[in-house]
């Protein structure tokens, strides 16, 4: 179907995330996020690179309290689709597995080693620094649990090919 399709504009979007956390504009993050895992869903957990240098103010806890309320309400309306992507991919009903998940991860531990071991001196802005280690974090800690949920792992680990793109 249209899934990877969809999720390569939730990618492009990640990208565009990316350098507006390099440049400082939290905001900015934050609605591309938002904005892309309209495309695709898989990309709303890595919202968590907000909190990947930011230097936490008032109004942003305030603005990150009501995106999450807002998350909260929408997903409490649309608990039925939160059930069933659970029951799908964790639960009982997990019945979808992806054989390539091993091979991504494998893949893009190659650039994980690199960055780990040689550091990232070739960045110049810190928070995309601090973004490129975590996500180094996330592929070692795909390359560990990859057994609970090979789909979403595999989903997943997609977007980590963005490391292939700063190391090569």
């Amino acid at each position: 179907g249209m899934g990877y399709t969809r999720q390569s504009v939730a990618y492009a979007f990640l990208i565009f995330s990316i350098l507006a956390k390099k440049n400082n504009n939290n905001i900015l993050f934050i609605l591309l996020i938002i904005i892309g895992s309209l495309f695709h869903k898989s990309l709303l957990p890595f919202i968590i690179l907000y909190f990947v240098d930011t230097k936490i103010r008032f109004k942003e806890i305030l603005g990150f309290i009501i995106l999450v309320i807002i998350i909260f309400i929408v997903a409490s309306y649309k608990s039925e689709t939160v059930s069933f992507y659970y029951y799908v991919y964790l639960g009982e009903g997990k019945h979808l597995t992806s054989g390539g998940v091993l091979y991504r991860y494998l893949i893009n531990s190659i650039p994980v080693a690199i960055i780990l071991f040689f550091g990232v001196k070739f960045i110049k802005s810190n928070a995309e620094k601090k973004i490129i280690i975590a996500l180094s974090v996330f592929t070692v800690l795909g390359l560990i649990f990859h057994q609970i949920s090979t789909t979403f792992f595999d989903r997943m680990g997609l977007y980590l090919t963005i490391l292939q793109l700063y190391v090569y």
